[in-house]
């Protein structure tokens, strides 16, 4: 009952949660990008809606992707003969169930990595956030129009370095 309680908690209400707030996120961008009169800027305003769209659905896949072998193999252990299960070994065992948590790990190591990708605003927000471990004083991001490329200024004590990306 622990394991069937803790799957309904943790993997199908986040998902439920997950799937209905997202849909109403991409409504909310539909419905906005639809209003705006002036044609540059709707067609801008419809690119952001459906990267942010893109962006939402990927993080709601992996969350599924890397929690499902998890709970696939907790209810198939909770529920399977025992019988079946020694005849696995300890080591096809061991296979599964450390294969199956490495999953479950790796959607919390794919996150940050996936908004570093795809959103330069995260990675200002990173990069001020850990400028104190690497002795900055301060770092700039400074955005160049509508371009795709930033400028970032790291002020050290003594110096001033530019490097672009």
């Amino acid at each position: 009952m622990y394991v069937v309680i803790s799957i309904v908690l943790f993997y199908a209400l986040p998902a439920i949660m997950l799937v209905y707030l997202n849909l109403r996120i991409y409504c909310i961008l539909r419905r906005s990008g639809n209003t705006s009169m002036i044609p540059t800027d709707n067609r801008r305003q419809n690119y952001s809606d459906r990267k942010v769209a893109n962006n939402v659905a990927i993080i709601v896949f992996i969350f599924f992707a890397c929690n499902l072998p998890f709970r696939v193999t907790s209810l198939w252990f909770t529920f399977e003969d025992k019988d079946s299960i020694y005849e696995l070994g300890l080591e096809k065992y061991l296979l599964l169930v450390y294969s199956s948590r490495i999953c479950l790990y790796l959607n919390h190591a794919i996150n940050p990595l996936i908004y570093n990708f795809v959103s330069t605003k995260f990675r200002a927000s990173f990069l001020n956030l850990t400028r104190h471990c690497c002795g900055y004083e301060s770092v700039h991001i400074n955005y160049h129009g509508g371009k795709r490329r930033a400028t970032l200024q790291f002020n050290y004590t003594s110096s001033v370095q530019r490097t672009s990306f």
